[in-house]
């Protein structure tokens, strides 16, 4: 027995109207494409992690060469002190030169500033 498998015979009962296909369903972008959906709540969308913007990297570039308060600055630039703080972790310019936060001895406030770097 042989079919033919290029013919394709509709009932006459159904017919092809909008009612009963979904090809206009596939054909729109829905705006929740890639994400997931149930039916007992909605998904929360998940929350961007890490750092927002170059706030430490800008105060960290533009440190000066002449000591200036430290809690001026980090307030300036809008940086917790804290984070002024550790330098090894956060100061990407070692080749412009060292950090140092110190406190001054005679008018007891802490200082920041960068020395330069030595040349050879």
């Amino acid at each position: 027995m042989v079919y033919n498998l290029n013919i394709l015979i509709v009932p006459e009962e159904i017919e092809m109207n909008d009612n009963n296909t979904t090809s206009h369903i596939l054909n729109t972008p829905h705006t929740d494409a890639g994400l997931p959906e149930t039916a007992s709540r909605v998904i929360k969308v998940p929350q961007k992690r890490g750092r927002k913007g170059d706030k430490i990297a800008k105060a960290f570039f533009e440190i000066p060469e002449i000591p200036v308060n430290f809690e001026e600055y980090a307030r300036d630039h809008n940086v917790s002190p804290n984070v002024l703080r550790q330098i090894k972790r956060h100061d990407r310019y070692t080749d412009t030169g060292r950090v140092f936060v110190r406190k001054n001895k005679h008018s007891k406030t802490m200082m920041i500033w960068r020395e330069k770097a030595k040349t050879t």
